[in-house]
């Protein structure tokens, strides 16, 4: 629409005269409140600008401190889209539908340990832990508590991941479960695992070592699996984004990785980590830990021959064979049944189960629970 003072003017020129002196103040006054008009809207369209470009630059710094966070500590900033906490996995037990929380450690670190007990604190203050399995057995369990009990000056020294755990999940009820296999059982199946290694080292022509070399082949099988199952969940969940499924970020990183270990907490906690395994391994079980130590001093001081390489190259060998199948891929499927069973007995649909592991073992673990057959 005319401003009222220029509707004046064309009225005046239609009719045949200038606008009289009235007319001229009415038509300035007009103009001077348009100008009025005009310049509280560009000042409110500036403000308007100003308040936008300020709450952006908000919602950038918490993103950037949130990804900061997560980047120092492993843990998701409060704003962050973070899909999970390093060295934590969670998903659904298929059979029960409990949530299942598997936390990786490095044993000793500090920072396992205070991840372990605040994850088993928290969903025990939520009313929805159900049960707490740790990779121990009786027998382990009971020198672990008597060697170091809790207040203890040594436990102290010997601050470790699964008593923290499991000292926050009985302060509120919770069941800890002992989900390991038997030392007993486990040494005797190391014992004649090497035993076989041996055996088959020194029987080429009787299939020996290729006996040898499909069992270290099937221990790396196991974690070529594992790396295949998180690229085909990768796929699935790029699927799931691309078609505003929102399924990726939900379920990023399945399984851990090296993000898991890109943790500055984690890594400034080793050097106290190995000490005090060290130290657990002494006080626990001299024996060993004189034999391994007199093994590693054996072969620092060989000399440099042929037969020093050959003896190096048997020792590697049986190291990984006895490692990839009785320590790792055995010790998976025990601590998978052990988990399952927690979820039949204390879990559900609401509830949870958490288990604290060594890093090595969650992937295989995670992959049999969602079998469901712990196989």
């Amino acid at each position: 629409r005319l401003p009222a003072a220029a509707l004046l003017a064309a009225t005046s020129l239609a009719a045949g005269r200038r606008p009289s002196q009235r007319q001229r103040q009415q038509q300035r006054r007009q103009r001077r409140i348009a100008r009025e008009a005009l310049t509280v809207e560009v000042a409110a369209a500036a403000a308007a600008a100003a308040a936008a470009a300020a709450a952006a630059a908000s919602v950038a710094a918490t993103a950037a401190a949130s990804s900061a966070t997560a980047a120092l500590t492993g843990r998701p900033g409060p704003d962050e889209a973070q899909p999970r906490e390093r060295q934590v996995l969670r998903f659904e037990d298929p059979a029960t539908g409990s949530e299942v929380v598997l936390i990786g450690c490095m044993h000793f670190n500090p920072c396992s340990v205070e991840k372990s007990a605040r994850v088993t604190r928290e969903l025990a203050e939520q009313g929805r832990l159900g049960a707490l399995v740790v990779e121990s057995c009786p027998t382990r369990w009971e020198k672990t508590c008597a060697l170091a009990p809790a207040g203890s000056p040594l436990r102290a020294v010997l601050d470790n991941e699964m008593q923290a755990a499991a000292e926050a999940a009985e302060d509120r009820g919770c069941r800890v479960v002992l989900g390991d296999q038997r030392i007993e059982d486990l040494s005797a199946e190391l014992g004649a695992s090497a035993r076989r290694a041996l055996a088959d080292l020194a029987s080429p022509l009787a299939g020996g070592w290729q006996r040898t070399a499909s069992e270290v082949a099937r221990g790396f099988k196991e974690v070529a699996e594992s790396a295949r199952a998180k690229r085909e969940e990768a796929s699935r969940q790029e699927e799931e984004e691309s078609k505003g499924g929102g399924g990726a970020a939900a379920n990023a990183w399945p399984t851990l990785g090296v993000q898991d270990l890109l943790d500055v907490e984690l890594a400034a906690g080793a050097p106290v980590a190995v000490a005090r395994y060290l130290l657990s391994a002494l006080l626990k079980a001299p024996l060993v830990f004189g034999g391994f130590i007199g093994a590693g001093a054996f072969m620092a001081v060989l000399p440099e021959s042929a037969l020093a390489d050959g003896f190096s190259l048997v020792v590697d060998i049986l190291v990984f064979r006895v490692f990839l199948s009785t320590l790792l891929r055995d010790r998976d499927a025990i601590l998978a049944r052990s988990i399952g069973d927690a979820c039949k007995a204390s879990g559900g649909p609401g509830r949870a189960v958490v288990a604290v592991l060594g890093a090595a073992h969650c992937n295989g673990v995670r992959r049999r629970v969602l079998q469901a057959d712990g196989a």
